[in-house]
This record gives C-alpha cells, structure tokens and sequence, in this order.
C-alpha cells in the first residue's frame, strides 16, 4: 500500500499504470488495493485524462496518434483511451500548436505540417488546421 501511495502522491495516476508500477507485488494484493483506491476516489481514470489533457494540449499540443500511444505504453485501458478522443478537438489542438510555434506565411505550409504530423496530428487535421491558420491570419 505504501509503494501505491508514494507512486501516485506526484501525480495523478491511471489504473493501468499503477498495476505496472505494482507488478512485482502478488495480484490478487494489486487488485484488492486497486479496487480500494478506486472506492476511495484516490484512482479516478477520468480526472487522469484530464490533467493529461492540460499537459499535452495547448501551445506545446500533441495530437491524438501520440497521446493515445503514449497511454497504451503507460497501461491504460482502451475504454479509457476512447474518453480522450471524445474530450480533444484535434484540429483546435493542431491550431493552438502553429500559433505558438509559426507566423501565418504560406512558404511555411510544408514546414508546419511535418511539425504538426511529428507531434502526431493526423493528416486530415493538419491539412484543415493550416488551412485555418493561413486563412484567419492567427
């Protein structure tokens, strides 16, 4: 128990990742102290996702492709993973990261779409957010 508190005192944690943290204790100990950090509210996967969504969205945004590889590298549950695409307006994301990165100049385009699909925005959204950005001049 005290391994399982002191690992998610920094941070806000997913249940995935605190049953990699705890793999080398016995399972059915894992499980019986999950469940009772879920009861207690101290485990809460969609508090998790949250506080990941001010982390990794804004001006420094990464786009659906990596967020989602980096949860499914940190053990977290496809169920989990699919309440991030409902919470993230990727073209919105992809929008915030080129203004704080780009000035809207159009010899920039193919320049601030590698930047845009290497912080794994997917095509589509680069394309409509560049689109975006020329047009409004951001």
């Amino acid at each position: 128990m005290e391994a399982a508190l002191k690992f998610l005192s920094r941070t806000e944690r997913f249940e995935g990742e605190v049953r990699k943290h705890l793999s080398t204790f016995d399972h059915s100990e894992v499980d019986t102290l999950i469940e009772s950090l879920k009861l207690r509210n101290i485990i809460n996967d969609e508090r998790a996702i949250q506080s990941y969504l001010r982390v990794h969205t804004g001006r420094k945004g990464a786009g659906l492709f990596k967020m989602e590889a980096e949860l499914r590298s940190k053990g977290v549950s496809d169920q989990t993973i699919s309440l991030l695409a409902e919470m993230v307006s990727e073209p919105d994301t992809a929008l915030d990261a080129l203004s704080g990165k780009f000035q809207p100049k159009e010899e920039l385009k193919p320049k601030m779409f590698r930047f845009l699909v290497s912080r794994g925005f997917s095509y589509d959204s680069a394309h409509s957010a560049i689109r975006k950005f020329l047009s409004s001049g951001v």
